[in-house]
């Protein structure tokens, strides 16, 4: 029996993923863990305040 490259790498992943976790169930269950868990949020920027000057990349020519 011939086999394609694409059946080859199921075939691959299949074996990576039982030799990782024992079972595809379980492979599942630690990817639903994965999107369990919160995302953090970082602190927004407030619209209306100006940034400072200076910095790395000020221009010094008053423009």
């Amino acid at each position: 029996m011939e086999h394609s490259l694409g059946d080859l790498g199921a075939r691959r992943l299949l074996s990576e993923i039982l030799a990782r976790y024992g079972s595809v169930d379980d492979f599942c269950a630690h990817l639903h863990r994965l999107l369990d868990y919160p995302t953090i949020e970082l602190p927004s920027c407030r619209p209306n305040s100006t940034p400072s000057p200076g910095g790395r990349h000020h221009r010094h020519d008053g423009r």
